[in-house]
């Protein structure tokens, strides 16, 4: 190997050196999603901290933002949650919680927007106390949830 060869093997190693650093100070200095990889928590939601919570489905829109729907535990009888955030997951509200009647267990299994009526549309099941019977349900929202 010549001596500009080596020269130039050498300046290469030192380029991708510092190009190396200076992606990790980027990297080190910035906000969480800097990388596509990086993932945080950003809803811990539980209503009662001893009852549990469970997603089912999850429906990201550019104009309803993120929603989550699933059941939540209360007093031993499960009722559903749909849950949204408008700001790309920095806040969250609850938008819809529904238990039907006689009920132990509502559960919202999915999600989804009809874009060109503005309607979102949670479909799920309820379990009613004695009775060996499921009821289909679905609720809608006329404004993407906002009521």
């Amino acid at each position: 190997m010549t001596l500009n060869a080596r020269v130039l093997k050498q300046a290469v190693i030192v380029l991708f050196f510092l190009l190396g650093l200076i992606m990790y100070q980027k990297w080190k200095n910035s906000k969480p999603h800097f990388f596509p990889f990086f993932i945080h928590t950003c809803d811990e939601f539980q209503p009662n901290p001893q009852e549990n919570t469970q997603p089912e489905s999850l429906w990201v829109t550019e104009k309803a933002g993120i929603l989550v729907a699933g059941s939540y535990e209360n007093n031993k009888k499960y009722s559903w949650l749909v849950r949204q955030s408008l700001d790309h997951g920095k806040s969250w509200k609850t938008v819809d919680q529904f238990s039907f009647a006689n009920a132990f267990y509502t559960n919202a299994k999915k999600i989804f927007e009809l874009p060109e009526k503005n309607n979102l549309i949670v479909e799920g099941y309820a379990q009613v106390e004695k009775e060996e019977k499921s009821y289909w349900i679905k609720r809608m929202s006329h404004d993407r949830g906002q009521t």
